[in-house]
C-alpha cells in the first residue's frame, strides 16, 4: 500500500508559502528529515513551500515530491541538499517537481544531490537544481556507481572547485553506472578543472573494474565554462580490468551544445572534449546533433582526439579537430562555419511551464535534416517531430 506523506513548512521570509504540516497517515511530524526516517518502502513524501536543510535519502523505494518546481523546493545549509548512499540502505528512489539549491559540500562532492552506489533504479524529474557548490567535482549532481535517469530538469548556476560544475558521473567497483539524460537543460555551470556541464570519469584504480554507460537525448549544454577542458563535456575512460576494454560509453541523440567557453587556456577545448589510454579510449556515438559555436574563433567544438567515435550520424559541427587521428567518418555529418546558415538563437527562451531551449531560426541548415531511422519522435519539451530537424528543438 503507497502511504502519502505530506510535508508543509511556514516560512515568514518567503510571502509565497502557506502555512504547512508533514504528516504521514495523520501524524505530523517537525521536519523532513523525520519524516524519511519513519517512511516506509512506497511511501511518498509530498513537499509544500520551501524546506530548509539538507536530508539523508537513505531508505528503500520513497518518493520526494512537490507540485511544482517554481514554488516547492529544499534549500540546503550545508553539505549535499540531498545525498544518499546504498551503503546505508538508499534504493529506487524518486526526487520529482521540486527546486534542489543552496547546497554547499565542502570536501565532499555532489553541492545538490549525491548519489553513491544507490541500489535499483532511481529517478530525478523535473527539477530545478540551482546554484549549488562543491569544492570537489559536481556541482549540481554527483552520481556513482548508480542506475538513474535525469529527465525534465532545468540544471544551472553551479559550481565545482573540480570537475562538472553542472553533473558529475563516476564509475566506481560497487557496479556498473547506467545514466539516461533526457529532456534536460544544462546551462551556466562553472568548473575549475573539466567539463563546465558535464564530467564523466571512468575512475582508474577505483572505478575500472566497472562499466559506466551514459545515454543522452533531447539535451542542451549552453553557456557552460571550465579553466581547462570541455565547457561542456569533457569524457574520461579507464581501461576495463576485468574485460581488457575502454570502461565508458556515451551516446547521445538530438542533443544542442552551444556558446559554451574554456575560461583560461588560450585555444582550448571548449566544446566537448575526450581523455583515454591508447587503445582505450572513451567509446562515443553521435546522432542527430548540433555541436556550434563553442569558444573563440580558433577553438574547436569538438575534438575526436582520445575518443573511439562508434557514430557520427547527421550532425552539426562548427569546428572539429582529430577526424583522422580517430578515424571519424564524416559522410554523413557537416562542418558548417557560417554562423547564419546553423542558425541558432543565442539566448534561451523560456516558455511557461516548459524547459528554457535554444530555438532554431528560419533556414537553419539543421531544418529537416535528422536521420529518418535515428530520429526521436517528440523533441525536448515534448512537440512532436515530423520531418525531424538536428538538435533538441523542433520548428513547428
Amino acid at each position: 500500500m503507497i502511504r502519502l506523506l505530506t510535508l508543509g513548512l511556514f516560512l515568514s521570509a518567503c510571502p509565497l508559502l502557506e502555512a504547512q504540516s508533514i504528516a504521514i497517515d495523520k501524524k505530523e511530524f517537525n521536519s523532513l528529515q523525520v519524516a524519511i526516517n519513519k517512511a516506509k518502502p512506497g511511501d511518498i513524501i509530498q513537499i509544500r513551500g520551501i524546506h530548509v536543510g539538507s536530508v539523508k535519502l537513505n531508505k528503500k523505494g520513497i518518493t520526494l515530491k512537490g507540485e511544482n518546481p517554481d514554488k516547492d523546493g529544499i534549500t540546503g545549509n550545508q553539505g549535499s541538499v540531498i545525498s544518499a548512499d546504498g551503503a546505508y540502505g538508499a534504493e529506487s528512489l524518486t526526487i520529482e517537481n521540486l527546486t534542489i539549491s543552496n547546497g554547499s559540500a565542502l570536501g565532499a562532492p555532489g553541492g545538490g544531490i549525491m548519489l553513491k552506489r544507490v541500489k535499483g533504479k532511481s529517478t530525478l524529474n523535473n527539477l530545478i537544481i540551482q546554484r549549488n557548490r562543491t569544492d570537489k567535482v559536481g556541482g549540481g549532481i554527483m552520481i556513482v556507481a548508480s542506475r538513474v535517469t535525469v529527465e525534465n530538469c532545468w540544471i544551472h548556476e553551479n559550481f565545482a572547485n573540480r570537475s562538472g560544475g553542472g553533473i558529475a558521473l563516476q564509475s566506481g567497483n560497487a557496479s556498473d553506472s547506467d545514466i539516461v539524460i533526457r529532456n534536460t537543460v544544462i546551462s551556466s555551470n562553472i568548473s575549475e578543472n573539466h567539463g563546465g556541464a558535464i564530467y564523466v570519469n571512468g575512475n582508474p584504480k577505483w572505478g575500472d573494474k566497472k562499466q559506466l554507460f551514459l545515454a543522452m537525448e533531447n539535451s542542451i549544454l549552453a553557456y557552460n565554462s571550465t579553466s581547462k577542458k570541455g565547457g561542456a563535456m569533457f569524457i574520461r575512460s579507464a581501461k576495463h580490468l576485468n574485460k581488457n576494454i575502454a570502461n565508458v560509453k556515451v551516446n547521445v541523440n538530438h542533443i544542442t551544445v552551444a556558446y559554451n567557453r574554456t575560461i583560461h587556456e588560450k585555444e582550448g577545448l571548449p566544446g566537448i572534449a575526450f581523455f583515454g589510454d591508447q587503445g582505450y579510449e572513451p567509446e562515443f556515438a553521435l546522432s542527430n546533433s548540433m555541436v556550434v559555436s563553442n569558444g573563440g574563433p580558433k577553438e574547436p567544438d569538438l575534438n575526436f582526439v582520445k575518443s573511439k567515435v562508434m557514430q557520427n550520424e547527421a550532425n552539426i559541427f562548427g569546428k572539429v579537430t582529430g577526424m583522422k587521428v580517430s578515424n571519424v567518418d564524416m559522410t554523413h555529418s557537416r562542418v558548417v562555419s557560417d554562423i547564419t546558415q546553423i542558425g541558432l538563437s543565442d539566448k534561451l527562451t523560456k516558455v511557461s511551464g516548459k524547459l528554457p531551449v535554444l530555438k532554431l531560426m528560419s533556414g537553419s541548415v539543421a531544418i529537416d535534416n535528422a536521420d529518418t531511422n535515428s530520429s526521436l519522435k517528440e523533441d525536448i519539451n515534448g512537440n512532436p517531430r515530423s520531418k525531424a530537424d538536428i538538435g533538441a528543438v523542433e520548428v513547428n
